[in-house]
């Protein structure tokens, strides 16, 4: 479910099309949440502010973390020690935040990544259905494209 996580949080923030991958992880027997979830949100530059577009981008990489945290009753940080890439994913949102708002302060950028994992937490709530649906789609296929996950989308929203 972590990686649908990511995908049900990068559609509801409006995020561009991406694909869904945990092929590698069941050919090497691994957890499902050793997937990759692909979703370029730095697209959106230029057509939102700067901080919605990082905010979104850090909800988007956060997701899995949530996802994680709310089905094993681990803390946030337990889960986000254990996902380094997602990690590195909400750094780089951040980096991206300081170089699209060179003036922003650290206490800015901070409230910003906070916003974006109460984002995060809130869809991951709401739309726990949709991720549960969606990922046993992902382990049936193994992958989704950007077509297949447009078209998956429009059908569960019928």
């Amino acid at each position: 479910m972590h990686e649908a996580a990511h995908a049900v949080v990068a559609w509801r923030v409006g995020g561009p099309g991406g694909s869904l991958s945990i092929e590698d992880a069941i050919k090497q027997g691994s957890r499902p949440l050793d997937g990759c979830t692909v979703c370029d949100w730095k697209s959106l530059h230029n057509t939102l502010d700067d901080i919605t577009v990082c905010r979104q981008g850090i909800a988007i990489a956060f997701a899995g973390a949530a996802m994680d945290a709310t089905s094993t009753g681990e803390s946030v940080e337990a889960a986000l020690r254990r996902l380094p890439t997602d990690a590195r994913a909400m750094h780089d949102a951040t980096i991206q935040l300081r170089m699209w708002v060179e003036s922003i302060s650290q206490a800015e950028v901070d409230a910003v990544t906070s916003r974006g994992q109460q984002l995060a937490t809130s869809i991951v709530n709401e739309e726990m259905s949709r991720i549960e649906r969606l990922a046993q789609v992902l382990l049936a296929r193994g992958t989704m494209d950007e077509t297949s996950l447009g078209e998956w989308f429009s059908d569960d929203s019928l």
